[in-house]
């Protein structure tokens, strides 16, 4: 009979501390149940990562950030460096520049549906006031407002560059690079 072989999860944050942290908690979590773990980075987000992994043995693989990318500082990694959130669009597009996109949903099923369904089906967009509440098609009794969806979903139009990046992140989950 064969052998099994161990789980090792591979593990690639977008380069944002609010989205890197609870990745990094779950590889401790992970580690600590004696699973391989490999955190793939890029050299300027390495030496935070290195210093919040510093008690566990946990594979860090350096990718280099492209240089040179019009709208992103020379040394910028990470959207806490962004001069303005409204370069985000141009730190998007620069990590296409990396290596073959994998795509992985991090939030919750239910999150990840209901902004689905925000997005298809507009509830909101036949409201006058910002404030006036709106049923979603399938959760009926959940009420929502423009205000309690963030940018871009609460906008009355889905358009921008964070409309574009997360449409062809959704193209690109669904049929590959």
């Amino acid at each position: 009979m064969g052998t099994v072989a161990s789980p090792h999860f591979v593990i690639f944050p977008l380069m944002s501390h609010g989205h890197t942290i609870p990745l990094l908690h779950l590889a401790t979590l992970l580690c600590r149940r004696f699973i391989a773990v490999t955190v793939f980075t890029t050299p300027a987000n390495a030496p935070f990562i290195r210093d919040f992994l510093q008690d566990v043995s946990i594979s860090i693989i350096e990718l280099p950030f492209p240089k040179g990318v019009l709208g992103i500082p020379a040394g910028v990694e990470n959207t806490e460096k962004l001069p303005s959130m409204s370069s985000f669009g141009q730190f998007a597009n620069a990590t296409k520049l990396m290596q073959a996109l994998y795509c992985f949903f991090g939030m919750s099923v239910f999150a990840n549906t209901l902004c689905q369904i925000i997005r298809i089906e507009r509830p909101h967009s036949k409201t006058i006031s910002p404030d006036e509440p709106s049923a979603v098609s399938s959760f009926p009794w959940l009420k929502l407002t423009r205000n309690d969806c963030p940018p871009p979903f609460g906008d009355l139009e889905l358009k921008g560059p964070a409309v574009d990046f997360m449409k062809e992140q959704g193209m690109f989950a669904y049929h590959g690079n």
